[in-house]
Order: C-alpha cells, then structure tokens, then sequence
C-alpha cells in the first residue's frame, strides 16, 4: 500500500515539473520581448536633428552674411584732410575730394583730386639757417596737386563690436589707380644765390590706396585712406652751375595717410 501511495506521489511532482517547465516557457519569451521593447523604447531617435544641424561629408556649404547697408549701384562723395608722412623736408596739409561708384559689393571705380599746401619744416629750415652764410639746400621737388582715377576692390566686410554696446559695420578697399601729380622743382635763384624759386612740373603717377570705412548709417561712413604714390619726375640741382640746373629722372615716392567723412547717395 505504502508503495502504491510513494508512486502515486512522484507520478504527481512529474506531472508539476512538466507543467510549470510548460508554463515558464511562454513566460520567459514574454519577458524577453517586454525587455526588447523597453530598451528600444529608451534609445534616442537623433535622425532629425542630424538632418537639421550635420551636412554630409561631400556637400560643399558656404556662410552668407546679409550687409545693413549696401553699396551696390550707388554714388558716394568723400572729403578727407591728410598729410604727407613720406617727406624728410615737408610739412602741411593735404585735402582729397573723391567720387565713388559701385557696381556691385566688390567692385567700384572712383575719380580723386587731392590739394596740396605744403612748406618747409624745421629740417629745412635749419640746412638753410647755417651759421655764417653757410646755408645750403638738398636737390628736392615738393609735391603738388594731383588727380586721377583708381579701381575699388572690397575684398573684407565685417562687424564689430565697441564696448559690448554697439555694432560697427566695416569695409577695407584696395584701390590701385594712375593719374597725373603736379610737383615743384626748389632752385636757388640765378640773380640772387640766398633766394629761391619753384619751378612747376607734371608727371605721370601711378598709386595704391588701402581704403577703410567705417558706417555709421545708411548715408554716412567715417574713410581712412592710406595712399602709396609713385611718379616719374625731374630733379633739377638747387645750385646754379654755368648759369642753369642740371636734371636728373627719378620716380619719387610718396606716402600720404587722410581721413575724413562720405556721404553715400
């Protein structure tokens, strides 16, 4: 009896074994898909801000800045006050007056003339205050008036900040150009050794000018200008010999810094 009864027991935990190995089966599936699920559900989908904010590795892209104030198909006049910081024996003022045309941002073309009204400086001076009669004066020519034409090229537009208060908008030119400059031969008078005359000339000049300006609005910019010029000139020596100066060829070189106002139509 007691046999009967211990089969009757095993036969039963069998049969549990197999139902809950049945049972665990589907169970375990499930968890497994449920932990699937659960870890794609928290993984980031970053594909749209990779299409807003990443261009691909083989497309080209450029940055466009958009100009507060355009120059394009507009005139502009400039008047400036300089001086020439090139001359060992000059001082004085020089005044430019320049009109500007721009086809586009980049390109312009501009017409100039600039005033000249120049002396001697004390380097001068004291060559000529020698003690004792002694005076003499270097073979010199003191620039003139000149005018001409030059070609605009802005190649740098760019923004700045002053003091965390203000934004200035900035455009640096480079304009080469040709024209025609007036210059003054110094001689030393034949009818009386201690006095002296100008002799006035004209040669053809060819320059370069670093142009910088400075908006402040729609119609006003502040204009900074350093100017290189070369012109082919004649020097005549100060002193008399045999009764006239004798002249040599020379290409002078002349640097003059301005700075003014434009107003931009």
């Amino acid at each position: 009896m007691r046999t009967t009864h211990f089969k009757n027991l095993l036969l039963v935990l069998a049969s549990a074994a197999f139902l809950g190995g049945v049972v665990a089966l589907p169970l375990a599936a499930h968890a497994q898909q449920a932990s699937g699920a659960s870890a794609k559900s928290d993984k980031l989908d970053v594909s749209g801000l990779e299409k807003k904010y990443w261009a691909s590795k083989d497309t080209d892209f450029s940055v466009v800045q958009n100009r507060t104030y355009s120059k394009v198909h507009r005139f502009s006049l400039a008047a400036e006050y300089g001086s020439l910081i090139s001359d060992p024996y000059s001082n004085g003022s020089i005044y430019v007056f320049s009109g500007n045309y721009y086809f586009t941002e980049r390109y312009g073309v501009e017409i100039q003339g600039a005033l000249a009204d120049l002396h001697n400086n004390d380097a001068m001076k004291n060559f000529e205050n020698l003690p004792n009669g002694t005076g003499v004066r270097p073979n010199y020519n003191r620039m003139g008036n000149f005018y001409g034409a030059s070609f605009n090229w802005v190649p740098i537009y760019a923004k700045m900040s002053v003091m965390n208060s203000k934004i200035i908008y900035f455009d640096m030119a480079f304009s080469p150009g040709v024209g025609i400059q007036q210059y003054h031969q110094e001689l030393q008078s034949a009818a009386a050794s201690t006095s002296t005359i100008q002799n006035t000339k004209s040669g053809l000049a060819g320059q370069f000018a670093i142009t910088q300006h400075y908006f402040f609005s729609n119609h006003w910019s502040l204009r900074v200008d350093w100017t290189n010029r070369w012109t082919a000139e004649k020097r005549a020596t100060w002193t008399v010999v045999n009764g006239a100066h004798s002249e040599s060829s020379i290409l002078q070189h002349d640097g003059i810094l301005s700075g003014g106002l434009t107003f931009f139509f």
